[in-house]
């Protein structure tokens, strides 16, 4: 049996609100998105450890010099999927949010943790010296985990699901 296509335009047993609820969700993932890329291009521009002699800060490692800018490339990818979530809830774009996510956090986890408490040239030079963790860490690791959070979450609630098509 064929349906009419004024007929198969609406789910009448959802109604509108399914529709509309969709579309928050959309919304809300690509906001989530956009919150963690956002943190990544901040991660790159602060501090992610600092070397101190005593009470004298000797030297600052930016984050985004230390993994070759390697946050802000992932960032720059993640808006127009996170775009294009928001618009049509596509799950190829929300597969590729989770993937950055995961390549940002093992840039974060296996790349500059490792790194926070090295020293350096500076450790050999002065006994005192010792290297701390700053923000950038931080910073990195939540906007990596937030890109994760959203490509998942939108797998599981928003993916655009098969159309069907209407014969008249």
């Amino acid at each position: 049996m064929t349906a009419r296509a004024h007929d198969a335009e609406h789910e009448y047993s959802k109604g509108d609100r399914a529709l509309q609820g969709a579309t928050w969700a959309r919304f809300g993932v690509a906001l989530v998105a956009i919150a963690g890329a956002v943190l990544l291009v901040v991660a790159e521009l602060s501090p992610l450890l600092a070397v101190r002699a005593g009470d004298v800060v000797v030297k600052t490692v930016k984050t985004g010099p230390h993994h070759s800018w390697a946050g802000l490339v992932i960032a720059i990818a993640a808006v127009p999927l996170a775009l294009g979530v928001a618009r049509t809830g596509a799950r190829p774009a929300l597969a590729a949010l989770v993937l950055l996510g995961a390549l940002s956090l093992g840039i974060a986890l296996l790349g500059d943790l490792p790194d926070i408490h090295k020293t350096g040239v500076i450790g050999d030079e002065f006994e005192a010296a010792a290297a701390h963790a700053r923000v950038g860490i931080y910073l990195e690791t939540l906007g990596a985990a937030l890109l994760v959070v959203a490509g998942g979450v939108g797998l599981l609630l928003v993916g655009v699901r098969s159309s069907r098509r209407v014969t008249a």
